[in-house]
């Protein structure tokens, strides 16, 4: 698929949590690039404050986590807990977190828990 058209459909499921505009999704990336470049222009172009995006590449669940620099919040806390409940790992970047699960199978499990968090953390 093509980043823009996944952007675009990423932009159909915003998620309000408190006043934050929020994207949790999976989505259809080639490459963790890809992903991470996906995340990027949600928060840069598009005005989300957190996106949460999670693909199937090479066979296993990667994930990345994007946060607008205006927010107080680290990112890779989010990302390397969701990772390490599914047998992974994640980056330590606070603005920009990639993390993978090899045994990451209930991807709606695992969206759900990052709203819980989320909404638990910006109520």
């Amino acid at each position: 698929l093509e980043i823009n058209s996944i952007i675009s459909k990423c932009l159909d499921k915003i998620d309000t949590v408190s006043n934050l505009n929020v994207v949790i999704d999976e989505v259809e990336a080639e490459s963790v690039n890809e992903l991470k470049e996906i995340a990027l222009s949600l928060i840069n172009t598009h005005k989300i404050h957190i996106a949460f995006l999670i693909s199937s590449i090479d066979g296993k669940k990667s994930i990345v986590g994007a946060v607008d620099n205006s927010l107080n919040f680290d990112v890779s806390t989010l990302v390397s807990n969701i990772s390490k409940e599914y047998g992974g790992g994640a980056s330590k970047d606070s603005k920009l977190s990639i993390g993978g699960s090899p045994n990451l199978i209930d991807v709606n499990e695992a969206l759900t828990k990052v709203k819980e968090i989320l909404y638990s953390e910006f109520k």
